[in-house]
């Protein structure tokens, strides 16, 4: 993680935390709004990025521009946020929306230096879901996502056995 200047993580940060509130519903959007809850969102994005990003500490210097683009340009895409914003909802990643997105940004998951792509998802979501529990201004927003969640699943469940 030490190739990563603070100002990259930052400014990633900043970008994929406007994404993924914009990617929310209205309901959890509107619970989050706020400095307090903008700024818990934020810190867990800042988290999961900071741990995929460290499985790439032994990147070489001439690869990190490269990591750098690549991430930049994955963390845009409005539909990456929106499997990230599902995190919220109780739901897990998609791995293979994650490795579809990944392919249409124009990157092989294969080829992506210094990091296997699963596991940079899984540190990201890791990291992303402890720092969001630990969150006062998240943990209301987590319990009521999963409460819904397990409702849905268990009204699916009923109707499969009806």
């Amino acid at each position: 993680m030490n190739q990563f200047t603070a100002d990259y993580l930052a400014n990633l940060t900043a970008d994929l935390s406007v994404q993924v509130l914009n990617a929310l519903g209205r309901r959890l959007r509107t619970a989050l709004q706020g400095a307090e809850g903008e700024q818990a969102l934020r810190r867990s994005v800042r988290a999961g990025l900071a741990a995929m990003l460290a499985l790439a500490s032994h990147v070489p210097a001439e690869e990190m521009d490269l990591l750098q683009d690549i991430f930049t340009q994955f963390f845009e895409e409005q539909e990456v946020a929106r499997e990230i914003a599902g995190l919220l909802r109780g739901k897990p990643l998609d791995r293979y929306e994650m490795h579809y997105l990944f392919k249409e940004a124009g990157f092989d998951p294969e080829t992506l230096p210094g990091i296997d792509f699963d596991a940079g998802l899984d540190a990201f979501r890791g990291a992303f879901l402890l720092a969001a529990t630990e969150d006062l201004a998240l943990q209301n927003t987590l319990s009521t996502a999963n409460l819904l969640e397990q409702t849905r699943l268990q009204t699916e469940t009923l109707h499969a056995l009806a």
